[in-house]
């Protein structure tokens, strides 16, 4: 399966950067993603309200 990546932002701060390593070990320790998307969606459009 390839990936194709079209777009990149990025954020210098340092408070959605500890909540995006939040996000990741959530779903490594076995958190259903379900659970999590919609939260993580929300924080995304704050940051990058224009994507």
């Amino acid at each position: 399966m390839a990936c194709s990546i079209e777009k990149v932002y990025i954020s210098e701060d340092p408070e959605f950067t500890t909540q995006m390593k939040d996000y990741a070990d959530r779903v490594r320790a076995g958190e259903p993603v379900e659970g999590i998307f919609d939260e993580f969606s929300d924080v995304i459009r704050k940051v990058f309200p224009n994507s």
